[in-house]
């Protein structure tokens, strides 16, 4: 059985520089067209800041939970983390199209997964 201390240490993270606050411009990156699945909305913008950048729109009215809304964000994140190890330099917004149930997860990942790798493969 492992510890706590040993499990915090295996964590991943979400540095700051990997995010896309509204100041740099979601609007900007949500204009172009978007790659689509039933669940989410994949838009890419190429970007000059030397690596890939995320930001995720989870709306209050498809998901009224916070805790569903966060639970979402996390899968998101997750998978993007693997694109952001082959050297991407792109800004990408995914969007939430359609309420996403909890037994919904595994086929909301393989398509978020497909989705990204066909937007990232054409920059």
């Amino acid at each position: 059985m492992q510890d706590w201390a040993s499990k915090s240490a295996e964590r991943a993270f979400f540095p700051r520089r990997s995010r896309i606050s509204r100041q740099q411009g979601f609007s900007a990156i949500l204009k172009h067209r978007a790659q689509t699945t039933r669940w989410f909305a994949v838009h890419v913008q190429s970007n000059l800041a030397g690596c890939a950048r995320l930001g995720i729109t989870v709306s209050k009215r498809l998901i009224p939970g916070a805790v569903d809304r966060n639970r979402i964000k996390r899968m998101v994140r997750e998978n993007f983390r693997s694109f952001t190890r082959n050297g991407i330099e792109a800004d990408v917004v995914i969007r939430l199209r359609l309420a996403l149930k909890k037994k919904d997860f595994p086929l909301a990942k393989a398509e978020l997964v497909h989705a990204l790798n066909a937007v990232l493969d054409k920059k």
